[in-house]
């Protein structure tokens, strides 16, 4: 017997509240489990990243992290290259929804990309979420990472697409 079968035997009140314990998070958790996922190819070397900036600008990041990540990505055989728009500032800190939205576009159908990093976080990428062109990105399956408020992006990624991103 399921733990709530013995909730159900003692009356709909209780059914009720056990129906209200469940995160919401959880039960998208479920949905997602249950669709079609995909892996994109992994990273090799001679394979091409782009840094987009769908939230915060790359523009405060010190030019001496910048050349450090890129040596880092050298060694592994990965070449990097830059959005257009990465390092466009307004006084939100960060670039157009236009702007970031034609570099993200762009980083996924851009061929010679194998995999697309967000430079940086901030809330400024959930203005992007309802003007994404999900059926680019499900055509042109590819690695996109990021952090912090980035994951909003990742997982609109995943619920509309189905790619796995990290």
């Amino acid at each position: 017997r399921l733990p709530f079968e013995k909730l159900e035997e003692k009356g709909d009140a209780q059914l009720q509240d056990w129906r209200e314990v469940i995160p919401s998070h959880f039960i998208l958790l479920f949905f997602i489990l249950l669709m079609k996922t995909r892996t994109p190819p992994k990273l090799r070397k001679g394979d091409t990243i782009r840094v987009i900036a769908p939230a915060n600008s790359m523009s405060g990041i010190s030019k001496s992290i910048l050349q450090l990540a890129e040596k880092r990505f050298q060694k592994m055989g990965i070449k990097v290259t830059y959005s257009a728009h990465a390092r466009e500032r307004n006084h939100l800190s960060t670039s157009s929804v236009e702007a970031r939205l034609h570099d993200l576009h762009e980083a996924f159908e851009d061929e010679e990309v194998n995999g697309i990093l967000a430079a940086d976080g901030g809330y400024a990428s959930n203005s992007l979420l309802h003007r994404i062109e999900w059926k680019t990105i499900r055509h042109h399956p590819k690695i996109f990472g990021g952090y912090s408020d980035i994951t909003a992006m990742q997982n609109a990624i995943l619920a509309q697409t189905g790619i796995i991103t990290y």
